[in-house]
């Protein structure tokens, strides 16, 4: 069973990227909400792998009056290299994580309801946590129980900020509560809020 193969036979080509957006956006001039879309095209990050993936990293990158937490952007998929006694313990010289921060040596995985219902899965998931903690990787999972409310979120992404050595602000969280709620209720409400469940 090679899970990470399998992962990985699950990605498809994009058909734009966020640089073809950007562009689009620079070059389409003035219409109507060019501003607000050149603003929210800053945040734009490649290589999502689900609807999932995608929120997280929004919510981790845009900034508090935004509805963000202001975090430095990850790597979305990113390449981890393992050191030699990570690399003889699984049988590979280097792992992906959801939302890398190499420079940090921080990872945050989005753990789904199905991972944990794939015993195979779940036992590589064991594995690969090993291997990118004797790396010298801090892991932080997170799963669907964080999105049921603004206040799980806000200590989930405070658990992000402390490992990455970042404060995040809580006087800035408090004044922008409403909108990290509407935005939590926006994401309840689309039909990729299925994922954070069953992706």
């Amino acid at each position: 069973f090679d899970a990470e193969s399998r992962y990985s036979e699950r990605s498809r080509r994009p058909i734009v990227n966020a640089e073809m957006i950007r562009t689009y956006v620079d070059l389409a001039g003035a219409f109507s909400g060019s501003k607000n879309a050149r603003c929210a095209s800053k945040y734009i990050q490649d290589n999502s792998n689900s609807p999932a993936e995608t929120w997280i990293a929004m919510l981790s990158v845009l900034p508090y009056s935004n509805g963000g937490y202001a975090l430095p952007f990850p790597e979305l998929n990113g390449e981890v290299l393992l050191s030699k006694e990570a690399a003889s313990f699984i049988g590979r010289d280097r792992l992906r994580g959801d939302m890398v921060w190499n420079e940090r040596k921080v990872v945050v995985e989005y753990d789904s309801n199905v991972s944990h219902l794939d015993p195979s899965q779940h036992s590589y998931d064991k594995k690969r946590l090993t291997a990118l903690e004797l790396s010298g990787y801090k892991v932080i999972s997170m799963t669907a129980q964080d999105f049921i409310s603004v206040s799980s979120l806000d200590k989930a992404f405070s658990m992000i900020g402390k490992a990455l050595g970042i404060r995040i602000r809580e006087e800035r969280l408090a004044k922008y509560h409403r909108l990290r709620q509407e935005i939590l209720l926006r994401m309840k409400n689309s039909s990729s809020y299925v994922s954070l469940n069953n992706l």
